[in-house]
């Protein structure tokens, strides 16, 4: 049971860093877009 949980929460753990990068992506790219014009 331990082993399972850990496995969902290392998924759940990883999909949730990948959309924070993801969006803390989009929003610098955004400010640079907005400082360059």
């Amino acid at each position: 049971m331990i082993g399972i949980h850990l496995d969902y929460f290392s998924i759940w753990y990883k999909l949730g860093t990948n959309f924070l990068k993801s969006t803390f992506k989009s929003m610098t790219y955004k400010r640079v877009l907005i400082e360059w014009e």
